[in-house]
């Protein structure tokens, strides 16, 4: 993955410092458990999380001194008292599946490293200078969370909802913050530079988690990961589409672990069908299980509700096609149940206090099969603008489609495509019984349509597999039965090229880039954190006020120093929702300067550069802002710069 750094600016020791942090932590406790190799390589992002999650919400009732210390020191003592405990007290022997040969180890080695490559360098330099922040919704209030987390140590997802209302820290509502979380133990002091890399990170960790899962789940073929490193890149729902506004990608971070969290299942399913070593595996089985669960729910509480899509037929199949003589019914059942269980919570916990938006439709259901099976989702809003996106895509999914409906034991994979297609029309055509389903992920399209990226890859796999094995037995033993390696390698053929280019390369590209870089739109630019910084340094002690659409909610995140709104969304406390109602009233009513007395802010943040021109949300709300603006010649100008200016409040207080 080191190629991703042939991007202009990504910073070599911020990208290594966040591998550190997905890697070490994780796999110091999977060798500490015994786990050996590919279940130590699925199990390692997702102990990591975990590790960091667990200490994270302890935090929001013991006080850390340090988060980066924190971490290190738990994850030595816990893998410690792992080591201890297989070693000393259980004598519990190495978790491993049986061991591929060099040649497919190398392949699947290189096969991850391709498609972790390709998607993680396209998206990066999709993004731009990766040292400021791409005007994507709600990139405003990532950048400031993280900032908060790494200047305040108040790292639990219990804590977040504090930040966002300007209240005291203090437990609440839980909010997914792995994102965050990383960026902060990541930073090298720039803030914007470890949200960016982390996510580019975890855009490239997808496509690897993806071949992982299909190397557990169809481990005989030498040719089943290069066809799936393919695949992964392809659809591009969430390697590109997801990642187009800023607002998903707390989500996609979750996601991003999702094809780990199923090659880890699948292969710790696989290693509790051995009889002779069940009893003794369990303690090992258990904890990468509840490590799973936890990662992808502290990533994002979304994507591990649409696992259960994925898992629950897995299981329901696991019951009804069992692999081995003596099944171990028991454990199924309970694989079954905790899936459902959580699935069911999530969904009942989302329709009662997720607030959905009502989307429009955008696509008719025939429109919408067609853009599911070529990966064209949400065509209507992007480059190539054709619901058939890809004709080799459609072609790759419809045999996928026949090879799983052949075989018996891979229709549960069936069944999940086909849930995943369904979710998608759902959502893109809206007037559907099951929309409902959807309340969990805010009714959006683009979380939904991620499900296909993970799924529709490992039905094709499963179907060219099926394909592949029907045709050697058809044409016998000899030479003849090596004819059927033709399908499997036009498949490889057919995931290479594209409309949108070879692997959808421009298609990436264009789609996250479009959104990303906006001339003349843009959040902030590079003369414009010089500004801030240099602003800041001279005056230290109090923040700024400005309009959400301009640089002024980033002043935080570059500066430390407090700015409001803190995000577009204007979530603000009673205080500063009095200060922003009357903000224009500042010449002729005095206690506006007492507000800003209370409220720590000295200043008024002026950009002629407005994101989405200004129409970020409801422009009633800050129209005071805008009357200040209009009036900014009668207040005092204390800084400028180009396109940038900053005024001092005519209050006696400030000095």
């Amino acid at each position: 993955m080191s190629v991703l750094l042939q991007s202009e600016s990504m910073s070599l020791p911020l990208f290594y410092t966040v591998l550190a942090w997905l890697i070490l932590p994780g796999f110091l406790l999977g060798v500490s458990l015994r786990l050996r190799g590919l279940i130590l390589v699925s199990a390692t992002p997702l102990f990591s999380v975990a590790q960091i999650g667990l200490v994270a919400l302890a935090s929001a009732y013991l006080p850390l001194p340090d988060l980066r210390l924190s971490v290190a020191i738990f994850a030595l003592l816990f893998s410690f008292l792992v080591y201890l405990l297989t070693r000393r007290v259980l004598y519990l022997p190495p978790l491993c599946l049986p061991s591929h040969t060099l040649p497919y180890k190398l392949i699947l080695f290189f096969s991850s490293l391709a498609t972790s490559a390709v998607t993680g360098i396209t998206f990066a330099q999709a993004l731009g200078d990766l040292n400021i922040s791409p005007s994507l919704w709600d990139l405003q209030f990532h950048n400031n969370v993280a900032r908060w987390i790494s200047d305040t140590n108040n790292a639990s997802p219990l804590v977040v909802s504090s930040f966002a209302g300007g209240r005291p820290p203090q437990p609440g509502a839980f909010y997914p913050n792995a994102l965050h979380l990383l960026a902060a133990l990541s930073q090298l002091g720039n803030i914007m530079a470890a949200v960016n890399t982390v996510q580019i990170v975890m855009v490239s960790l997808f496509g690897a988690g993806v071949v992982c899962a299909a190397a557990t789940l169809f481990p005989r073929h030498i040719w089943v990961p290069p066809l799936t490193a393919l695949l992964a890149v392809d659809f591009i729902a969430f390697n590109s589409k997801l990642h187009a506004t800023g607002g998903r990608w707390a989500f996609g971070f979750g996601f991003a672990l999702t094809g780990w969290f199923i090659a880890l299942l699948a292969a710790l399913w696989r290693r509790s069908q051995d009889t002779h070593t069940r009893g003794q595996s369990f303690f090992q089985i258990i904890i990468p299980v509840i490590a799973a669960y936890g990662a992808v729910g502290l990533g994002h509480a979304g994507a591990l509700y649409l696992m259960g899509f994925i898992v629950i037929p897995a299981a329901f199949s696991a019951l009804l096609h069992p692999v081995s003589p003596n099944p171990p019914k028991i454990l199924n059942l309970i694989g079954l149940s905790l899936a459902i269980l959580i699935f069911a919570g999530i969904l009942a916990y989302g329709g009662l206090t997720v607030n959905a938006i009502a989307y429009p439709q955008i696509s008719g259901p025939i429109t919408a099969l067609i853009e599911a099976v070529s990966g064209g989702e949400m065509s209507v809003w992007y480059p190539l603008n054709n619901p058939l996106a890809s004709p080799s895509l459609a072609i790759l999914s419809i045999l996928g489609i026949l090879g799983c409906a052949l075989r018996p034991r891979m229709r549960w994979l069936l069944i999940s495509y086909l849930l995943a297609v369904c979710l998608y029309v759902a959502a893109v055509y809206t007037h559907l019984p099951w929309y409902f389903l959807l309340h969990p992920l805010y009714n959006d399209r683009t979380r939904t349509a991620s499900l296909l990226s993970l799924v529709a890859p490992l039905l094709i796999v499963a179907g060219i597999e099926t394909l592949f094995q029907r045709s050697q037995s058809f044409l016998g033993e000899g030479w003849k039965r090596h004819l059927a390696l033709s399908i499997p390698l036009v498949a490889i053929v057919l995931a290479f090229f594209h409309p949108g280019g070879i692997l959808r390369s421009q298609e990436r590209y264009e789609i996250v880039n479009s959104a990303a870089r906006v001339s003349k739109h843009d959040l902030l630019d590079n003369q414009e954190v010089t500004f801030m910084k240099s602003f800041a340094h001279s005056h230290p002690s109090l923040g700024i006020i400005g309009h959400p659409a301009s640089g002024a909610p980033l002043y935080y995140a570059v500066t430390g120093i407090k700015a409001l709104p803190r995000y577009t969304s204007l979530n603000l406390n009673q205080s500063e929702t009095q200060l922003l109602e009357k903000i224009d009233r500042v010449f002729e009513d005095p206690s506006v300067c007492q507000m800003l007395k209370d409220n720590k802010i000295g200043y008024f943040y002026y950009d002629a550069e407005l994101y989405r021109s200004g129409d970020v949300g409801s422009t009633n709300f800050y129209k005071p802002l805008r009357n200040l603006e209009n009036e900014r010649k009668n207040l005092k100008l204390v800084a400028a710069d180009g396109k940038n200016s900053i005024y001092q409040f005519p209050c006696g207080w400030i000095k």
